[in-house]
């Protein structure tokens, strides 16, 4: 462990880590300051510690004990009409209009159609619990959620996956930059030592994630108040998906998520993907020595994941398959814990793809270290 700690000081010493770290706080501040506030969801978040956030005749009569303003007739206004969505709602028309989109026959025709079968209980779960009688931001909630996690989570996320590979590499190739590889290799330890500075990274990697999203979401909600609405379920009504195949449609969830269970969830989802990317600047950075190299195929790697299903055919798994991978999931975080939209075809699409991706990388991990101790450092 001792040796774990003084790689985690050597990576605290960099000044290109906190370099990027600073860079990366500067855009979500600027990311946050160019959405601005809005007055109306700032109220909402206020009144709903008092209201409730489940919009019924309880809620309407301390709705309307309320002073009178502008915010408060739009708010009665808008929750006045809003009925249970799930109440009748058919999740399986999803599973036919994207296999008429995308011309899926056979077993894929039948794995889409069994994902939004397995979703319709869920809705039916929502509609027994009144998932979408919840209040969330009212008329503001498709904008504000979408501000949130469709915008600075995924931002956190991508600047968290920069962060994991930047120190995996610069820990890697410290021996290499500093011309100290035949010294270090040949000591008692060997080249296990790669092993430890693996630890050492991901460690790292994980705390500098954390401390970019504390201060970044204390700012923003510092910025944006949230009050009640943390009790406020994310599949409320006002709630919506915008999909190119079916338009506007409910916000579905297969599990039962609050705004600040889904908030961690989000996190922990992320932090997951993190660990992915550090097994992939491992196999790089043990595979190739100069580390400016290895971040260039890492990034030449992403970009092929990206274009190579684009390419495939839709009829095929091929395609489905490369949704679970690392750099698909970065993707599509705004639909975490949803069904996932057309170009997905299983269930829980981004815990199965983080456990799947963890696997297989973990298993490149081993074969990249038994090469590594076999590879000539001259």
């Amino acid at each position: 462990m001792r040796f774990v700690r003084l790689e985690i000081r050597k990576i605290m010493s960099s000044y290109a880590i906190w370099g990027f770290i600073a860079l990366s706080f500067a855009f979500n501040v600027l990311l946050i300051l160019s959405k601005g506030t809005d007055g109306y969801s700032d109220y909402i978040a206020g009144v709903s510690v008092e209201t409730g956030v489940y919009v019924d005749k309880d809620f309407n009569q301390k709705l309307a004990a309320l002073t009178q303003s502008d915010y408060r007739e739009r708010l009665t206004w808008e929750t006045a009409g809003l009925k249970d969505v799930f109440n009748g709602y058919n999740a399986e028309e999803i599973a036919e209009a994207y296999i008429h989109a995308l011309h899926l026959s056979g077993n894929t025709a039948e794995d889409m159609r069994e994902k939004y079968a397995a979703l319709q209980n869920s809705v039916n779960e929502k509609a027994q619990r009144g998932d979408s009688l919840s209040l969330y931001f009212a008329g503001s909630t498709y904008e504000q959620h979408k501000k949130l996690f469709g915008g600075l989570m995924t931002a956190l996320c991508r600047e968290g996956v920069l962060i994991a590979v930047l120190t995996m590499l610069l820990v890697l190739g410290h021996e290499h930059i500093h011309r100290t590889e035949q010294v270090v290799y040949t000591a008692k330890s060997g080249r296990r030592i790669v092993t430890k500075k693996c630890i050492a990274a991901m460690l790292a990697g994980f705390g500098a994630y954390l401390l970019l999203t504390a201060f970044t979401l204390a700012l923003y909600f510092a910025l944006n108040d949230y009050g009640g609405v943390w009790g406020s379920n994310v599949s409320s009504g006002f709630n919506a998906i915008q999909d190119i195949v079916t338009g506007f449609r409910p916000f579905v969830t297969w599990n039962s998520f609050t705004v600040f269970t889904y908030l961690l969830a989000t996190i922990g989802i992320s932090l997951g993907i993190m660990f992915c990317f550090s097994l992939v600047g491992f196999v790089a950075g043990t595979s190739i020595r100069n580390s400016y190299i290895a971040f260039l195929a890492v990034f030449i790697m992403s970009i092929l994941f990206v274009a190579i299903p684009m390419m495939l055919p839709g009829n095929t798994y091929a395609m489905f398959v490369f949704t679970l991978t690392p750099v698909w999931l970065l993707l599509k975080q705004p639909l975490w814990f949803t069904d996932g939209g057309m170009d997905v075809l299983w269930r829980h699409f981004e815990t199965t793809g983080v456990c799947l991706s963890l696997a297989l990388l973990l298993l490149f991990a081993v074969i990249a270290f038994h090469k590594f101790r076999k590879k000539d450092i001259l």
